[in-house]
């Protein structure tokens, strides 16, 4: 069993707030890690050891940004099995769906790598004599990202390779049961050369973690909020910063439903073995064991739609 700890500041960090078991949905009797709890006093110390390194990465050039974040896509490439494992044991996904998530961080790493080349401002013309205008795209700051377990190492990609390729430190606080991915990818991340205190991780529970977040925010330690969760954390993250004149990044709870029409416009794959229309909630409905945004949970038919489908 795995014994996991924040990761502050370059080092581990041991919780004060107790610790949790994560354990493999499909057995409960595997724990896959021993995860220790911080303190929402710990928390803000990782948002200090973030706004201290964040000056000296915002100077290093964006295209020197961007190799590190080349080399952390080539390091995930190279333990895309391993990691693709962990998911399975630690959040239970089929291996195929664990294996397109593992691609999701090397995607993203390839896509932004480029971006540190690409920070463009702008020259604006001026209506007054001798005056020229430039823009300049600068680093926001310290981001708080706080990240769900459903998509456990692909939806943190999206958040913290363009945020630490912008020139911005990082504090990341993994969903609970997701923790030894968490451990994982930060590890990951950190050999691809991110310095010391640019990217910290903090394993802490909810109340932990909101406590910890009004704590930084009234310190003026975080520039920006990003969450990924239930609409009703993210209603109160919304508040707790709007206090601070901060706009978060919140991508809540919901289910996409599923429209049919009377004469539908694509047809299944799966000819011989599906009606037109049935393939999609056939294969929508169990992905990610229902628990994303795209699963087929609600279903709505037009009049003179009955006869050409059937829910799954």
């Amino acid at each position: 069993m795995q014994q996991i700890s924040s990761f502050v500041n370059g080092a581990p960090l041991s919780g004060e707030a107790g610790s949790l078991q994560s354990t493999n949905p499909a057995r409960l009797d595997d724990v896959v890690a021993e995860v220790s709890l911080a303190s929402p006093a710990q928390l803000v110390e990782a948002f200090r050891a973030a706004q201290a390194a964040q000056p000296a990465w915002a100077a290093t050039p964006a295209p020197v940004r961007g190799q590190v974040i080349a080399r952390i896509g080539r390091l995930v490439e190279a333990n895309a099995e391993a990691l693709a494992a962990l998911v399975v044991r630690e959040v239970g996904k089929p291996i195929a769906e664990a294996r397109g998530e593992v691609q999701e961080i090397v995607d993203t790493c390839d896509f932004f790598l480029g971006e540190g080349r690409r920070l463009y401002g702008q020259t604006v013309p001026s209506e007054m004599r001798d005056k020229q205008l430039f823009t300049f795209r600068v680093p926001i700051g310290v981001a708080g990202i706080v990240t769900a377990g459903n998509f456990p190492v692909a939806v943190p990609s999206w958040y913290l390779v363009p945020a630490l390729l912008c020139g911005n430190a990082v504090v990341w606080k993994p969903a609970e049961y997701a923790a030894a991915l968490g451990d994982a990818l930060t590890r990951l991340f950190v050999a691809g050369g991110l310095p010391v205190g640019v990217l910290n991780t903090v394993h802490a529970d909810g109340a932990a973690t909101f406590e910890g977040l009004s704590l930084a925010l009234d310190e003026g330690l975080v520039q920006k909020v990003g969450f990924t969760g239930s609409c009703e954390v993210g209603a109160r993250i919304g508040e707790l910063c709007g206090r601070h004149l901060q706009s978060p990044c919140l991508e809540l709870g919901g289910k996409n439903p599923l429209v049919v029409l009377p004469t539908p416009t694509w047809r299944s794959p799966r000819r011989a073995r599906c009606s037109p229309v049935s393939a999609p909630p056939v294969s929508a409905a169990p992905r990610s064991g229902s628990r994303s945004c795209t699963t087929t949970c609600t279903t709505s038919s037009s009049p003179g739609s009955s006869d050409s489908w059937s829910p799954p």
